[in-house]
């Protein structure tokens, strides 16, 4: 049986609506396990985080953990709901980031239903002096990549970006 079988469909069908729709994603298998395993599972792996000491322990551990792809994923995610709690707009993400819409929404849906937890975080992180800097590049990056786009205003884009130069060379 193949998936254009009506019986096939329909087991797929009733298999996945028992999973979250954030679960369910195109490299897992749709193969379900029970619940209390995988509650159980999951309580590993965020205690496996949690007991890193140190930043390059949990870089280390992650480094193990995770393929180059995954990471790659997981931190256009993040870099994602920062700038939506930032209020930049999905083309500006798009083009910076180089993701497509369907990603910027699903991390967007995310933030509105789900995402205390993830707000809490990048405040604690905008916060950090370390990070700081980063997002001031973040935000020059995002000034030139839309502000130098076809059909924009080139000359006001400069102009913000002398003035935002004005302003790092005023806090040094």
């Amino acid at each position: 049986m193949t998936l254009n079988h009506p019986r096939s469909r329909m087991i797929l069908e009733n298999v996945l609506k028992h999973f979250p729709e954030s679960v369910v994603m195109s490299q897992i298998s749709k193969r379900p396990i029970k619940k209390e395993l995988a509650k159980r599972i999951n309580n590993l792996f965020v205690e496996s985080i949690v007991t890193c000491r140190s930043p390059e322990e949990t870089l280390s551990y992650l480094d193990g953990l995770l393929s180059d792809t995954e990471k790659i994923m997981l931190s256009k995610r993040l870099a994602i709901a920062y700038l939506l709690t930032k209020g930049v707009s999905y083309r500006t993400i798009n083009q910076t980031i180089k993701v497509s819409n369907p990603t910027i929404r699903a991390v967007d849906r995310m933030l509105s239903y789900k995402g205390e937890g993830i707000k809490k975080i990048l405040e604690k992180i905008t916060k950090s002096e370390k990070w700081s800097k980063f997002f001031e590049e973040l935000a020059d990056i995002l000034v030139e990549t839309v502000g130098k786009s076809k059909g924009s205003n080139w000359s006001t884009t400069n102009s913000i970006l002398r003035q935002r130069k004005i302003e790092k060379k005023a806090l040094f």
